[in-house]
């Protein structure tokens, strides 16, 4: 398979959902880990990351990591989120698709 050029938002959330089909434990590890970011990394623009209250300071992981490379979305409700969500379901990842997908009990409803 040759390098792609045109990877978008949607292509990464069927991705992501194919690596979820392949082997769960490890895409759920892989999306679920964060780890601990430096000040630089907390002020990014783009780059997700959120205050662990069970820890002291701020962590980032693989998906913050992909929704900044996509950008924030910068208006309405979901105004500083990234565009690749996930559907957790007692800790365990269910789907994964784009801001503008509808999640329900793990099942991708495109809107209409």
């Amino acid at each position: 398979m040759a390098i792609r050029n045109d990877i978008n938002m949607e292509y990464v959330v069927e991705f992501l959902n194919n690596l979820l089909q392949v082997d769960r434990e490890f895409t759920n590890n892989l999306i679920m880990t964060r780890f601990k970011c430096n000040d630089k990394l907390t002020c990014h623009p783009t780059i997700q990351n959120i205050m662990n209250p069970e820890m002291t300071g701020v962590y980032a992981g693989f998906l913050g990591v992909l929704n900044g490379m996509f950008g924030v979305d910068d208006e309405g409700a979901t105004k500083g989120s990234g565009g690749i969500h996930v559907c957790v379901k007692k800790g365990e990842i269910l789907t994964f698709a784009t801001k503008d997908q509808k999640v329900d009990f793990g099942r991708k409803i495109e809107e209409m």
